[in-house]
């Protein structure tokens, strides 16, 4: 599951193209996301926070003693970044993954429920978004 409380941007989708497109709250229009806008549309998405609070939050291959349960659970779901490094922390663990950049479009896929071209084809294409077709 992937949160998405801070931007104006909204609900990530897939067909059965592979092909990953946003839909607006604002507009309620879909917008194609691909690899020459992903990072782009991440830096809409990425919440900056301090290395203080970052390593209240344990990756996955350490203990869960010490780590700040509601901290993690207030950035479950959520891009962090701290300095150049991005990390995502996951919604049932509550553990944080560091983010390899060029793995963003696996991650956006890994993230976005299917959705059939046909339901697709309902939703008026936005050519005007940041995320361009």
């Amino acid at each position: 599951m992937f949160r998405n409380d801070k931007s104006k941007e909204g609900l990530l989708f897939r067909n059965n193209l592979s092909e990953v497109w946003c839909i607006s709250h604002k507009t309620g229009k879909k917008s194609r996301v691909n690899l020459y806008n992903v990072t782009r549309f991440f830096k809409k998405l990425i919440l900056e926070v301090s290395e203080k609070d970052l390593f209240k939050i344990p990756t996955y291959d350490e203990p869960e003693t010490g780590k700040n349960l509601v901290l993690r659970k207030r950035f479950a779901g959520r891009l962090l970044k701290i300095k150049n490094d991005i990390w995502y922390i996951d919604t049932e663990k509550y553990k944080r993954w560091k983010i390899d950049p060029s793995k963003l479009m696996d991650m956006l896929m890994a993230f976005s429920e299917e959705k059939t071209d046909e339901e697709l084809n309902k939703i008026p294409t936005d050519n005007t978004s940041h995320v361009k077709k």
